[in-house]
């Protein structure tokens, strides 16, 4: 079985309306809780907001929230502009968990959390879970390294 990773993509039309449509059925988290997006504040400028989420099995897609509307032409402005005002006041995360703490993070921290993000991703697949949960729980795992880079839990050595 071949190794799979967790790539970060760009926000397009497609993964934007995709992540709407969800938004708009009320579905925030999945059944077991786990968030289907986050809202994080950018380190450098707090007023800067980014929104998260999963996409395409191993994809996480990262948009600034005030983008969003951009890449849905078709919907309402205020809408739009409401329910996202809404999201970060209820979803917003600390801003310890920034998406590019791991690419900033010295060359030896970055391949173990490579190497951690494989093995994982490995062993998950054997589990034969849906492929929506996998992604769930490949992006949970995700996040927590992130965490831990931020914390300094990894030793470049």
């Amino acid at each position: 079985m071949g190794k799979t990773t967790m790539i970060r993509v760009r926000p397009t039309t497609h993964n934007v309306k995709a992540l709407w449509g969800r938004i708009k059925q009320g579905q925030f988290k999945n059944r077991n809780g786990v968030p289907r997006f986050q809202v994080v504040k950018d380190i450098e400028d707090p007023d800067i907001l980014y929104i998260t989420w999963l996409y395409d099995r191993m994809s996480m897609v990262r948009c600034v929230i005030d983008d969003l509307p951009a890449y849905l032409p078709d919907e309402p402005g205020d809408l739009v502009e409401r329910v996202l005002k809404r999201i970060a006041r209820r979803d917003l995360r600390p801003p310890s968990v920034n998406i590019s703490e791991i690419d900033a993070a010295i060359d030896p921290v970055q391949r173990y959390v490579r190497e951690a993000e494989g093995i994982f991703v490995d062993k998950l697949a054997v589990a034969g879970l849906d492929a929506e949960t996998e992604a769930m729980v490949a992006g949970a795992f995700h996040e927590t390294l992130q965490v831990m880079v931020g914390q300094k839990m990894f030793k470049g050595t």
